[in-house]
C-alpha cells in the first residue's frame, strides 16, 4: 500500500508551538510541502515508545536528532550554520549522505561561490576582533578520555598528538560550553595543560578563530565555521564535511600537519557546495522543493 502519511516526531514544546499555529523554519515547510502533495501530516510528541511504534505504521517517520532506525525513517537536523538543515538516513557521521560524496572544486562556479561566501560570512561570524595570535585552536567536544565511534583517538590524545607534531605554535584549547565534564576528564585535561604551550581559554569563539593559524578538532562544527574565517583545519574523526580539511581518517597524522597550511581548501567553493548544494537553505523560496528532493534521494515515494 502506498504511503500517504508523514509523522514528525518532535519535543512536546515544539509540538505545542506548531499546534498554536506558530512557525518553525524547517518543520513548517516540511509540513506544507507534504500537505500540498496530499499527505496526512501529524506532529507526534517524541518518546522512545512513540519512535519504536513507528516501525509498525504505514507512514514515513521524520525524527529530530534521533536514530532513523528503519527504512521509512529520516533524521532532520541543523547543518550547524545559520538556516541550513539536512536529512540523514544513518546514525553515524561516517555514513551521512555527504561523507562519501566527491567535492570537485573545478565544477563549482567561482562567482556563485564567492557571492554566497560574502553574503553569509558576516551573517555567520559577525565582526570578530581583528587579532592574530598564530596559535592552533582546539575546540573540544565531549568524552575527553574516550575514543568514540568514528574517532581515531580520544580528545585528550588528540591534544597530545597536536603538541607532538606542532613544535612552534601555542595550542589554545576551549571547553565546550554545554558539556559537563567529569572529574577524571578535567584531571586529564589539567595534566595536558602542564605543557608550556598548552593553554585553556574562555574567549569569544569567533575571535579565537580569527586569531588562530589553523584548527584541530574531532569533527566539531567550529572547524566548519572556521572556513568562513579562511582558517584551514585538521579533523581527527569522521565527518560529513571532511572534504575541506586534512583528515587523520584518510591520511597519516604527520602528513596532515605538514599540509594543513600549505594546502588550504577552496573555502568559498566548499561552503557553497556543502551548504547550498547539499543542505537545505530554509531562508530561500525553494525550501519545500529541496526538502522533497532530499526525501526522494533517500527513496521516499511521493
Amino acid at each position: 500500500m502506498a504511503i500517504r502519511t508523514l509523522d514528525i516526531y518532535l519535543p512536546e514544546g515544539l509540538c505545542r508551538h506548531l499546534n498554536a499555529r506558530k512557525t518553525h523554519r524547517f518543520f513548517t515547510p516540511v509540513t506544507d510541502a507534504f500537505s500540498e502533495l496530499g499527505f496526512d501530516v501529524h506532529w507526534v510528541v517524541d518518546t522512545d515508545a512513540a519512535r519504536l511504534a513507528s516501525l509498525g505504521k504505514n507512514a514515513y517517520a521524520m525524527f529530530h536528532y534521533k536514530d532513523p532506525f528503519h527504512d521509512r525513517a529520516l533524521d532532520a537536523r541543523s547543518a550547524y550554520i545559520g538556516p541550513f538543515y539536512k536529512l540523514e538516513s544513518e546514525t553515524y557521521r561516517q555514513d551521512f549522505r555527504t561523507t562519501g560524496k566527491k567535492f570537485r572544486p573545478a565544477k563549482i562556479d567561482a562567482n556563485l561561490a564567492q557571492r554566497f561566501f560574502r553574503n553569509w560570512r558576516e551573517n555567520v561570524i559577525g565582526q570578530p576582533t581583528p587579532t592574530h595570535t598564530g596559535a592552533v585552536f582546539v575546540p573540544l567536544q565531549g568524552k575527553l578520555t574516550r575514543c568514540r565511534v568514528g574517532q581515531t583517538m580520544s580528545p585528550i590524545d588528540m591534544i597530545k598528538t597536536t603538541l607532538q607534531h606542532e613544535q612552534n605554535r601555542d595550542i589554545v584549547i576551549k571547553k565546550h560550553p554545554r558539556e559537563v565534564y567529569s572529574d577524571a576528564e578535567l584531571q586529564a585535561l589539567d595534566r595536558v595543560l602542564e605543557h608550556p604551550r598548552a593553554h585553556l581559554v574562555d574567549g569569544d569563539l569567533n575571535d579565537l578563530l580569527a586569531g588562530c593559524d589553523y584548527v584541530v578538532a574531532q569533527n566539531s562544527s567550529v572547524a566548519l565555521k572556521g572556513l568562513f574565517h579562511r582558517k584551514p583545519g585538521i579533523l581527527f574523526a569522521h565527518s560529513e564535511f571532511h572534504h575541506a580539511f586534512q583528515s587523520v581518517q584518510y591520511a597519516p597524522v604527520t602528513q596532515c600537519f605538514d599540509r594543513v597550511l600549505t594546502h588550504p581548501p577552496a573555502y568559498a567553493k566548499f561552503l557553497f557546495w556543502y551548504l547550498q548544494r547539499n543542505c537545505i537553505n530554509t531562508s530561500r523560496e525553494f525550501v519545500k522543493d529541496r526538502i522533497l528532493a532530499q526525501c526522494r534521494e533517500f527513496g521516499w515515494e511521493m
